[in-house]
């Protein structure tokens, strides 16, 4: 791998920083995505850091930096990702599609209108129901929705969809679906 090759690479030439930079676009595609939202040094600084494991002293030294200013972009770097990561879905057909794919169709659209209201007030409003009512399907779409993450086979995923969505085992659309699993 090209991690070899960073001892030939002046510290102090700006042609060696974008030839590293080129190569970490190339080697890790993710970071390509993730430019985008992040500032590309810290990107580049968590890629050699973390997923190469070379040492903050020598990012440090490649890029004119002391170990302190490369550890503080790795953190900042960091945390922006853990934003990313939560940012919600904007996409309110986005959010109804995976909603109603994962849940009962009750729950699905009570959790969908909280969402993007988020008081139990204005969708009680809308749907005609009760802020407990709202309450107690928001909780169980989330315990709902617990129990689906820790779902490990695909066996699983369509046992709990098909008792959500109440379809038959012996129907024709479940045998397909189990058909399609075991092979």
């Amino acid at each position: 791998m090209w991690v070899n090759n960073l001892d030939n690479i002046s510290s102090a030439s700006r042609e060696g920083i974008e030839l590293l930079k080129d190569l970490i676009k190339e080697e890790f595609p993710l970071f390509k995505q993730l430019s985008e939202d992040l500032y590309y040094i810290e990107v580049n600084f968590i890629y050699l850091n973390l997923y190469l494991g070379i040492s903050q002293q020598k990012i440090g030294e490649l890029f004119g930096l002391s170990q302190l200013g490369v550890s503080k972009r790795v953190h900042s770097g960091l945390k922006k990702l853990q934003l990313l990561s939560q940012r919600p879905e904007k996409s309110p057909n986005k959010v109804r599609e995976d909603l109603h794919t994962m849940l009962p169709t009750a729950l699905a659209n009570t959790s969908h209108k909280y969402y993007f209201l988020k008081t139990f007030s204005i969708v009680g409003d809308i749907s005609y129901l009760s802020n407990s009512t709202i309450r107690l399907r928001v909780v169980k779409a989330i315990q709902l929705m617990k129990s689906l993450s820790n779902i490990e086979t695909e066996y699983e995923l369509i046992e709990y969809l098909s008792s959500v969505h109440n379809i038959s085992k012996d129907s024709h659309k479940m045998k397909r679906l189990l058909k399609e699993e075991s092979v």
